[in-house]
Protein backbone atom coordinates (compact mmCIF):
# COMPACT_ATOMS: atom_id res chain seq x y z
CA UNK A 1 0.00 0.00 0.00
CA UNK A 2 1.32 3.41 -0.87
CA UNK A 3 1.98 5.87 2.07
CA UNK A 4 2.84 9.10 0.31
CA UNK A 5 -0.45 10.80 -0.45
CA UNK A 6 -1.03 9.96 3.49
CA UNK A 7 2.15 11.67 4.90
CA UNK A 8 1.09 14.38 1.56
CA UNK A 9 -2.84 15.06 3.32
CA UNK A 10 -1.34 14.73 6.61
CA UNK A 11 1.07 17.01 6.16
CA UNK A 12 -0.68 19.83 4.70
CA UNK A 13 -3.52 19.03 7.17
CA UNK A 14 -1.09 19.92 9.82
CA UNK A 15 -0.02 23.34 8.13
CA UNK A 16 -3.81 25.00 7.98
CA UNK A 17 -4.29 25.76 11.61
CA UNK A 18 -0.69 27.84 12.02
CA UNK A 19 -0.88 28.98 8.50
CA UNK A 20 -4.55 30.71 8.64
CA UNK A 21 -3.15 32.26 11.74
CA UNK A 22 -0.83 33.63 10.11
CA UNK A 23 -2.24 35.08 7.26
CA UNK A 24 -5.17 36.29 9.28
CA UNK A 25 -2.96 38.29 11.27
CA UNK A 26 -1.53 39.59 8.43
CA UNK A 27 -5.02 40.58 7.32
CA UNK A 28 -6.03 42.40 10.32
CA UNK A 29 -2.99 44.70 9.74
CA UNK A 30 -3.67 45.91 6.59
CA UNK A 31 -4.71 49.94 7.12
CA UNK A 32 -8.33 50.22 6.23
CA UNK A 33 -7.59 53.49 4.85
CA UNK A 34 -6.01 51.75 1.63
CA UNK A 35 -9.19 50.26 1.06
CA UNK A 36 -10.91 53.83 1.10
CA UNK A 37 -8.23 55.30 -0.80
CA UNK A 38 -8.25 52.84 -3.67
CA UNK A 39 -12.83 53.07 -3.76
CA UNK A 40 -11.81 56.38 -3.61
CA UNK A 41 -9.51 56.13 -7.16
CA UNK A 42 -11.83 54.19 -8.11
CA UNK A 43 -11.03 50.28 -7.22
CA UNK A 44 -14.98 49.87 -6.58
CA UNK A 45 -14.80 45.44 -6.75
CA UNK A 46 -13.98 43.68 -4.29
CA UNK A 47 -11.26 42.23 -6.80
CA UNK A 48 -9.72 44.81 -7.93
CA UNK A 49 -9.34 45.67 -4.01
CA UNK A 50 -7.57 42.64 -3.75
CA UNK A 51 -5.45 42.64 -6.44
CA UNK A 52 -4.24 45.98 -5.61
CA UNK A 53 -4.16 46.46 -1.77
CA UNK A 54 -4.64 43.01 -0.30
CA UNK A 55 -1.85 40.99 -1.96
CA UNK A 56 0.85 43.67 -2.20
CA UNK A 57 0.29 43.91 1.61
CA UNK A 58 0.42 40.08 1.77
CA UNK A 59 3.63 39.45 -0.22
CA UNK A 60 6.13 39.53 2.72
CA UNK A 61 3.84 37.40 4.65
CA UNK A 62 3.27 34.56 1.67
CA UNK A 63 7.21 34.89 1.07
CA UNK A 64 8.16 34.06 4.39
CA UNK A 65 5.63 31.32 4.97
CA UNK A 66 6.72 29.85 1.69
CA UNK A 67 10.83 29.74 2.74
CA UNK A 68 9.52 28.40 5.71
CA UNK A 69 7.93 25.73 3.82
CA UNK A 70 10.56 24.92 1.55
CA UNK A 71 12.72 23.93 4.57
CA UNK A 72 10.15 21.83 5.70
CA UNK A 73 9.74 20.27 2.05
CA UNK A 74 13.70 19.84 1.70
CA UNK A 75 13.21 17.69 5.30
CA UNK A 76 11.09 15.35 4.36
CA UNK A 77 11.65 12.00 5.20
CA UNK A 78 14.88 12.83 7.80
Amino acid sequence: MEQKPIYVISNIWQGVGWGSIVYLAALTAIDPQLYEAAEVDGANTRWKKTIHITLPCLLPTIIIMLIMRMGQIMSVGY
